[in-house]
């Protein structure tokens, strides 16, 4: 897995303000009656936890990006984790778990076991949300990163094939990146 293919500065200020407001108020309505605590999975910027975090939950943010870990931490005023899915090893801590745009970066393999990690983080009815672009297959982005779009299928069988996890919905989103015409594949799982 190649981490530090893009200018963390860059990416930072590319990111870091973008409205995700719509996006993660439908991620807390799903969360249980009570949640507190939450996890950032691929933190990047830190940008959703600081929005999370502004609305009183308890955030625990990671990324696998050194520089961007360091960036995160300064925005968040507490030290974002700096972790990759392969070493997530938390077991029944959160009520919700935002994977934005950061599970795509996986192979089929490390996916489905990152999945299967994130899945045992979660307490019973946390829920976890992640996103992905929508497409099929694995390709290399224009920064030269590993990408895995996936398909309402694709997405359904991965969460289907976690037998800790019952799926909610599988939902479209349009790119908060101005000028970007992406389509973004979203899901919403619960730990059963």
């Amino acid at each position: 897995m190649r981490y530090n293919v893009i200018d963390p500065e860059s990416y930072f200020e590319a990111t870091a303000f973008l409205d995700m407001g719509t996006v993660l108020s439908g991620f807390e309505r799903n969360l249980p009656a009570g949640a507190r605590d939450l996890l950032d999975a691929g933190c990047g910027s830190g940008r959703d936890a600081r929005v999370l975090i502004d609305r009183g939950y308890r955030v625990t943010a990671f990324d696998a990006h050194h520089e961007l870990c360091r960036l995160a931490s300064e925005r968040l005023g507490v030290p974002a984790i700096c972790k990759t899915f392969e070493q997530v090893d938390w077991h029944e801590q959160f009520d919700g778990i935002w994977a934005c745009a950061s599970l795509l970066h996986l192979t089929p393999a490390a996916l489905t076991d990152a999945v299967h990690r994130l899945a045992r983080a979660l307490r019973v009815r946390g829920v976890i949300q992640m996103s992905f672009k929508e497409g099929d297959g694995p390709r290399i982005d224009r920064l030269g990163r590993y990408m895995h779009d996936q398909s309402w299928l694709s997405l359904k069988h991965l969460l289907c094939g976690c037998p800790d996890l019952e799926l909610v919905r599988i939902f479209n989103t349009g790119d908060r990146m101005p000028g970007r015409d992406t389509t973004w594949i979203n899901a919403v799982a619960r730990r059963v």
